[in-house]
């Protein structure tokens, strides 16, 4: 993105700004709409694989007697670590949407702040930079459920481990 902090302000640029601006929500919003479901199914089973590893990884002793031992635990592990990159690639994709929207939200904060200082431009290009200001961050979702930032990612891994410690517990 253009650094506009030392740069004078521009007509042409700030309506092509603006225009792509739209262009970039209004596709990020159709694909929230088309893939929102999806992942959430993709995320809930990436859960449920990533707890039955922990599950099964859990009896080492039960199941080191066992002939399939070696096998079972490298299919089990293999399923675990799949879910869990999955997971992440997800969790962490969808939270750098949201930091660039952030990061664009501060550099509309510059533009409208030096198109006011200007006074010499139409007022219909600050009405149109005070809206996309003003606008929520680009947040994705789980199909309304949960939305992706950085801080779910610890959430998520450590509701996992809880539910897995009390499994354990209650089956000892």
């Amino acid at each position: 993105m253009k650094e506009i902090t030392n740069s004078p302000v521009d007509l042409k640029y700030i309506e092509i700004y603006i225009k792509t601006h739209n262009d970039v929500e209004q596709i990020v919003d159709y694909f929230e709409k088309v893939m929102s479901f999806p992942v959430v199914l993709v995320i809930i089973d990436d859960y449920m694989n990533i707890f039955y590893g922990f599950e099964r990884l859990n009896n080492w002793k039960k199941l080191a007697e066992a002939e399939t031992f070696r096998f079972n635990s490298l299919g089990v592990l293999f399923i675990c670590l799949r879910s869990l990159v999955s997971f992440l690639s997800i969790c962490l994709s969808a939270a750098s949407v949201h930091e660039a929207s952030k990061n664009a939200k501060n550099v509309q904060k510059e533009m409208l702040e030096k198109v006011i200082d200007s006074g010499n431009h139409s007022n219909r290009n600050q009405f149109h930079l005070l809206l996309a200001y003003n606008s929520p961050a680009i947040t994705l979702s789980a199909w309304g459920f949960f939305y992706f930032t950085r801080g779910l990612i610890l959430t998520a891994l450590g509701s996992i481990l809880a539910y897995s410690l009390l499994v354990i517990q209650i089956l000892e």
